[in-house]
């Protein structure tokens, strides 16, 4: 099974290929590392509730073009796993996005840098209603709870 999730994963990469890979990967590079910041809900939706974050985007070694995040929030002190997500730099909107859908929901994340600054959100599909805003800055691993494995945002 998780052959064939590798396989599907590396087809879909593939398919979204940009035209100048090497150069979409230096526009990426920004991004690489740690962040940690607030998450907070926008719109009407009593299921959301603002949180703590930290986020780490990688390298991901199958398409240097792209990032995976591993996402986390911040309970009791410890770094809990939310997710994991590819992401690629958009020309067009000079950010890293990711499309989406788990379950029913179907939805597109976008973050831009600044120096140590980074801002993103988290717009809805197919209304296109944003639901969350994130606002985070670069900090170093010490600086926040201990990162967990990372066979944990797989799971």
């Amino acid at each position: 099974m998780k052959n064939a999730i590798a396989l599907l994963l590396l087809l879909m990469l593939t398919a979204s290929k940009p035209v100048d890979p090497v150069s979409a990967e230096k526009k990426a590079a920004p991004f690489k590392g740690t962040w940690a910041g607030k998450s907070t809900c926008v719109g009407d939706r009593p299921a959301c509730k603002n949180e703590t974050v930290v986020y780490r985007f990688v390298p991901f070694p199958a398409a240097p073009w792209q990032l995976r995040l591993l996402g986390d929030k911040i309970i009791e002190g410890k770094r809990v796993p939310m997710g994991a997500f590819l992401f690629q730099y958009d020309e067009a909107t000079h950010a890293l996005r990711s499309e989406f859908k788990v379950g029913t929901t179907h939805g597109v994340w976008s973050f831009t840098a600044e120096g140590d600054s980074l801002r993103g959100e988290l717009i809805v599909l197919p209304n296109g209603d944003k639901a969350r805003d994130v606002r985070a800055h670069r900090v170093a691993d010490a600086e926040v709870p201990p990162a967990p494995a990372v066979k944990e945002y797989d799971e």
